[in-house]
């Protein structure tokens, strides 16, 4: 399964699911960081959540016009109070974290 879609399917179920994860909070000002229970296993985890290392990736154009529901919750949690423009880009983050048991999840519009 491509990258993009397995970030696709598992900000879906944070979507659905806001009690699964806590928000890092004002860490910058164009991304999102969910620390999420690593009793929830993502499919693609071994890959997308390098353990106490950061993994970076590109998503595919296409998210932005396959998932605009994400992109526009994505954009309400970054900035809660104001429209930002839509990105260019949005990089996935992801590392996995085994002293505190959680999954680190940053989802950046650049």
């Amino acid at each position: 399964m491509q990258i993009t879609s397995l970030v696709m399917d598992m900000l879906h179920y944070l979507q659905e699911r806001p009690a699964s994860y806590t928000l890092g909070r004002d860490m910058y000002q164009n991304e999102v960081t969910f620390f999420v229970s690593d009793n929830i296993i993502f499919p693609g985890h071994k890959e997308l959540f390098p353990e106490n290392r950061l993994h970076a990736t590109r998503l595919a154009a296409t998210f932005k016009t396959d998932a605009p529901d994400l992109v526009r919750w994505l954009a309400k949690l970054i900035s809660p109070d104001k429209a930002i423009p839509e990105p260019k880009e949005i990089w996935f983050t992801g590392s996995y974290m085994p002293q505190m048991h959680h999954w680190l999840i940053q989802i950046s519009f650049e």
